[in-house]
């Protein structure tokens, strides 16, 4: 495997959904499994994560597979039943991913090595599908190397802006300072959910204000903004992952670890359409697919054997955002459209010890914000009460910066 993926594995990556229509029984589901992996190792079920090696190991019956039918989920306080269930998760070695089935529940922990956001929404979206595999139509995973083929297609169409990009990483190399130590701490996460309708009002709200602008930039304002007001200080930068596979060609792609990320300033109010010019500006250009190389060359220098977590000295909150709600696979997702509240609880790995990692999901039209973070370092009844107030109302979105009579 890629030294990316590397890089990722040893963490985990947990989410609790549903409810779900026509979720596959615990055999059916084996079986889809199966299926998936007889595709080889870029289908990534069957494969075994090592953090100190590239040649992973490949078993296309699933042993490193594990599905069981378990209690019923309890969705009155969903933060606190995923991390119940990932505390019961047994950790069995050479187990790379779990699901645990409890109609129309389900729970999924895997090894982050295996892959992102992108792997998951191709699992979920498969799960009560017509088709034995993955979901019409299947994902492309004709991608050895996605590094390499994005740079040679950046080389042949703009080599100048790739070139621009390269400068970014060499100044920061010549300013970087300052020293971490190890860290160890209790992660937690902190969940909140809209009713439904909340994002149809909240786009129209968009529409008035702010023409163009895309919602994870509002709701990355409004969650500034909230932290704030409750007393947590945001750090000066907010780092976005961006799914790197739109630099490959039309008909090339890949479930890995294939993420850059686009580190923006931040300044208060934060302002949603000044984040979401920023957004626009690093991911128009090479800038995240750069950072990925950095970090690639990085990991092939150092190649660490054990996962840890860093503690820079810093008591504000790096905050790192994820939303991988519009990839296609997110849209087949067989939501019940008959039963209520919907649950979409995310719990993310954390790398730094003043990390809050906020996952944005969306169901149909209810907005689900999970925020993963070391309870030893942000007060659990302030972090949520800050994703609490966002959705509140849809309005709450844009109070700093509208007024009703506006």
């Amino acid at each position: 495997m890629r030294v990316i993926d590397a890089a990722f594995a040893g963490h985990t990556v947990a989410y609790l959904v549903g409810p779900l229509d026509h979720l596959d029984d615990p055999e059916r589901l084996r079986l889809r499994l199966r299926a998936i992996a007889q595709g080889g190792p870029p289908n990534r079920i069957g494969l075994r994560p090592d953090p100190n090696r590239r040649r992973w190991r490949f078993d296309s019956t699933c042993s490193s597979v594990a599905v069981c039918e378990g209690p019923a989920i309890d969705s009155d306080d969903p933060a606190r039943t995923l991390q119940r269930l990932i505390a019961a998760d047994p950790q069995v070695p050479d187990v790379s991913l779990r699901v645990h089935v409890a109609d129309p529940w389900l729970f999924i922990v895997y090894d982050h090595g295996l892959g992102g956001w992108r792997l998951f929404a191709e699992i979920m979206a498969a799960v009560g599908a017509a088709e034995p595999g993955f979901a019409h139509p299947p994902p492309l995973v004709n991608c050895r190397n996605p590094g390499l083929r994005a740079t040679i297609r950046a080389v042949r169409t703009e080599p100048w802006q790739l070139l621009k990009a390269l400068n970014e990483p060499v100044r920061k190399l010549r300013s970087a300072g300052g020293t971490m130590t190890p860290f160890a701490g209790t992660q937690s996460v902190a969940y909140a959910r809209s009713g439904a309708g909340f994002l149809t009002r909240a786009r129209e709200i968009r529409d008035r204000y702010w023409p163009g602008v895309s919602i994870s930039a509002i709701i990355t304002s409004a969650f500034l903004r909230s932290l704030e007001s409750h007393g947590i200080s945001p750090e000066e930068q907010v780092s976005f992952l961006v799914d790197l596979n739109r630099y490959l060609p039309p008909d090339v792609g890949t479930l890995s670890n294939f993420v850059g990320t686009a580190l923006v300033s931040i300044n208060s109010p934060y302002d949603p359409a000044e984040i979401a010019a920023s957004i626009k500006a690093y991911t128009n250009g090479f800038r995240a697919l750069v950072g990925y190389g950095v970090a690639y060359a990085r990991r092939l220098a150092s190649r660490p054997a054990r996962q840890t977590v860093w503690n820079s000295g810093s008591s504000c909150a790096r905050v790192v955002v994820s939303d991988g709600s519009d990839l296609p696979a997110a849209q087949r997702i067989s939501w019940s459209t008959s039963t209520s509240p919907h649950v979409f609880v995310t719990h993310l790995p954390i790398g730094l010890a003043n990390q809050i990692s906020l996952a944005i999901n969306r169901v149909q039209s209810e907005l689900h914000l999970t925020a993963s973070y070391y309870d030893c370092m942000f007060d659990t009844a302030k972090l949520q009460a800050s994703l609490d107030s966002i959705v509140a109302a849809p309005y709450s979105l844009v109070e700093k910066f509208a007024s009703p009579a506006r």
